[in-house]
């Protein structure tokens, strides 16, 4: 839950004193430790039994044939280590936490309130030009996220 907040949420760009933290670092690495130290009965359903993940992994492969082939290698190796990489253990993590209607209830309220702290950041920061948060969500993002969020 900790992973979402911080991850999809980025409440660390709006909070002063967590601006120089890697929270999302800090949250992936406890989430793997977290996993690794799980009892092994907990984690029953193998990732590769849902068809998503088969997909992703299958992207994931494609990129990375693809990075010798392509025009700049060093962004396509880049991006492939770098960015989908964390998707995928985001993803991974994800789908290994929750294993009951329950957990899935705590997982939504955690996104629920990512989206509230943004909402109320947004509307509360004063800032007279169009809406963001932080530097990474401008506000088309900011709409997106908070429209896919809602329902």
């Amino acid at each position: 839950m900790l992973l979402v907040i911080v991850w999809i949420g980025k409440v660390q760009e709006f909070v002063p004193f967590l601006v120089g933290i890697p929270m999302a670092k800090i949250a992936m690495a406890l989430g793997l430790l977290l996993y690794v130290l799980a009892p092994k009965e907990s984690i029953h359903i193998p990732i590769l039994s849902f068809p998503q993940s088969k997909y992703l992994l299958g992207i994931f492969t494609l990129g990375l044939l693809s990075i010798p082939y392509s025009v700049w290698p060093k962004a396509s190796f880049d991006f492939m280590f770098l960015g989908l990489a964390k998707i995928l253990i985001f993803f991974f993590l994800f789908i290994k936490a929750i294993h009951t209607p329950e957990d899935l209830k705590k997982m939504s309220w955690a996104l629920i309130l990512a989206i509230f702290l943004m909402a109320l950041y947004t509307v509360t920061s004063g800032v007279q030009r169009r809406m963001s948060v932080g530097g990474t969500y401008d506000p088309n993002d900011l709409a997106m996220i908070m429209s896919m969020a809602i329902p």
